[in-house]
């Protein structure tokens, strides 16, 4: 994975960051069996050589790409509320981009040891997230002090991952 340092060149960062919007935009489009430098050059609207002077392989830039995703949305640490913890996360849950780059994860980590690793990566960071929202939440009697962080993980949770399973057939219907 290459990295971009303050100094890069204007044009260098604008050619990958749309690379990434690309690509992200494919995931969420069309699923990763349509990411191919073909398509993601066409769509970033830059040649394959670009893209390849980035990055060495699809998989390298699948990588930044989940990383970007991931990093640019997910939700940090509530200071106010637990009840702005929830809704960040929930609004996380259900970003379209998100959703397509975790299951692109999820996918890439069954073949790849360096996508498991990857996917580890990203949970530890989203659980560690929530995990101080919880905290935050105890310490200001939000939530129960009784009951062990990792059940009120589970708690909070579990709905968000039964919704990503099972998508609303209907606006109307809620949880």
């Amino acid at each position: 994975m290459n990295s971009t340092g303050g100094g890069t060149d204007p044009r260098v960062q604008r050619s990958r960051t749309a690379i990434i919007d690309a690509t992200g935009a494919l995931l969420t489009d069309t699923g990763l069996s349509s990411i191919t430098a073909e398509a993601v050059a066409t769509r970033a609207h830059v040649s394959k050589a670009t893209l390849y002077r980035h990055w060495s392989s699809l998989d390298d830039l699948l990588d930044d790409t989940i990383r970007t995703i991931t990093a640019h949305t997910r939700p940090q640490a509530a200071t106010h509320s637990i009840d702005d913890a929830l809704a960040a996360l929930t609004h996380y849950a259900n970003d379209p981009t998100v959703v397509a780059a975790h299951e692109t994860l999820l996918h890439l980590a069954r073949r790849s040891p360096r996508f498991r690793q990857l996917h580890a990566e990203i949970h530890e960071l989203t659980t560690a997230d929530l995990r101080k929202s919880i905290e935050l939440a105890i310490d200001r009697n939000e939530l129960s002090a009784d009951i062990p962080i990792r059940q009120h993980l589970a708690t909070l949770l579990g709905p968000l991952i039964y919704q990503a399973l099972h998508p609303r057939q209907n606006d109307t219907n809620t949880l």
